[in-house]
């Protein structure tokens, strides 16, 4: 584990804040810089905040990988606090699929980035994708770059525009856009295979 248990601070911490707070470095995954120690920071913040809450209930583990993800940013970890981030909110998650067979899914749910789609500026949009995708990249290490992406509510991008075939131009622009950046990121990465990209509930 990369931050420690045995920190004179922590000793005191209730069983399960430490059980939660443990699974922080697995969550952030590549994305600290340095040793990880600033980790120990996360989880006194963490803590702090949630003994200060009234109750004895169990604290709910998007509330703490939230409060980890705000304490990360505050101590410059941007990265990491990102990947949290999409993971409290759902915005990223891992999926199990038949198309996927063996070699990791993992679901992309682009909607929070339309909140106002027709003022989203597409390099904006890609932007943001890149960020996402960077921090998300070793989620495909263990199987060399194999496995799928896959694209959830792009029909909140959805604009007037001619049709590739049976899908909107639009959509596969965006899904585009992914696949160059997963393909830039695997050459970074020496990955062997690229992540594929599909769509999941497009409508025509």
């Amino acid at each position: 584990m990369i931050w420690n248990p045995y920190h004179p601070d922590l000793r005191s911490l209730t069983p399960p804040v430490v059980d939660l707070v443990d699974e922080l470095g697995a969550l952030c995954g590549q994305t600290l810089s340095g040793d990880g120690r600033q980790l120990e920071e996360v989880v006194l913040a963490v803590t702090a905040t949630l003994e200060s809450e009234p109750g004895d209930s169990p604290p709910d583990p998007k509330v703490v990988v939230t409060l980890a993800s705000k304490a990360l940013w505050a101590i410059g970890e941007t990265r990491a606090a990102r990947r949290l981030g999409l993971l409290a909110t759902g915005m990223m998650r891992q999926a199990e699929w038949n198309v996927a067979g063996d070699a990791p899914m993992w679901v992309l749910d682009v909607q929070p980035l339309a909140k106002d789609p027709g003022n989203v500026l597409e390099m904006q949009l890609i932007g943001h994708l890149d960020l996402i995708l960077d921090c998300m990249s070793d989620v495909w290490d263990d199987a060399d770059g194999g496995g799928v992406l896959g694209l959830l509510h792009l029909d909140a991008f959805r604009r007037p525009g001619r049709r590739h075939g049976g899908r909107p131009a639009w959509a596969d622009e965006i899904m585009s856009a992914c696949g160059t950046r997963l393909a830039a990121i695997g050459r970074r990465r020496g990955w062997a295979r690229k992540p594929a990209v599909i769509a999941l509930d497009l409508h025509g």
